[in-house]
């Protein structure tokens, strides 16, 4: 998305634009939870046929109300959005593509740590998504970090894995399958 786009999308709840069903749009409840879990904040980096924008959406301590963040640009003008130079961008975005960070409840908050009582707190966020998701679109590539605790460097714990969906671990551990009239 543009920072345009994202300033439309994002910063309004009324955006869902699809009628709601189960085959389709299933409305505006990511950006609720998301906003709600992280007050401090939630960027947004995305890029649109090689242009990134970020946006921050975060909970004003004074008001208590949910906005985006306004920043200055070089020519004097205040805007929702900033542009994004290249050296941020994920290596899995080429042209288009969207990269959601969350920022938690406090500066000093670690997103990354697994929730009280979470099941294989070491692959927390690919166990959740993956059980979230039944089926992903081929046109869909979706990961999450595990070992973020390690270096970098160490790319035997420290690593991206691919997600596919809870279609796709049922249909490798099963032992048979069909369909019941």
């Amino acid at each position: 998305m543009t920072g345009e786009e994202m300033v439309k999308f994002i910063n309004q709840l009324s955006s869902s634009v699809s009628t709601q069903s189960i085959s389709g749009n299933y409305g505006v409840g990511a950006k609720i939870t998301t906003a709600t879990k992280n007050p401090f904040g939630v960027l947004y980096l995305s890029w649109k046929n090689g242009e990134g924008s970020m946006i921050q959406m975060y909970k004003d301590e004074i008001t208590g109300q949910y906005g985006l963040q306004q920043w200055k640009h070089a020519d004097g003008s205040y805007k929702h959005y900033l542009p994004l130079e290249d050296d941020v961008k994920p290596d899995l975005i080429d042209k288009h593509g969207t990269k959601v960070v969350l920022l938690g409840i406090e500066e000093s908050a670690n997103t990354m740590q697994a929730p009280a009582g979470a099941p294989s707190p070491s692959r927390w966020i690919s166990k959740y998504l993956n059980t979230r998701y039944f089926e992903l679109s081929p046109k869909i590539t979706l990961k999450a970090r595990e070992g973020w605790e390690y270096q970098r460097t160490d790319k035997d714990r420290n690593y991206l894995r691919g997600l596919s969906g809870q279609a796709y671990y049922l249909k490798q551990h099963s032992i048979s399958s069909g369909t019941v009239t």
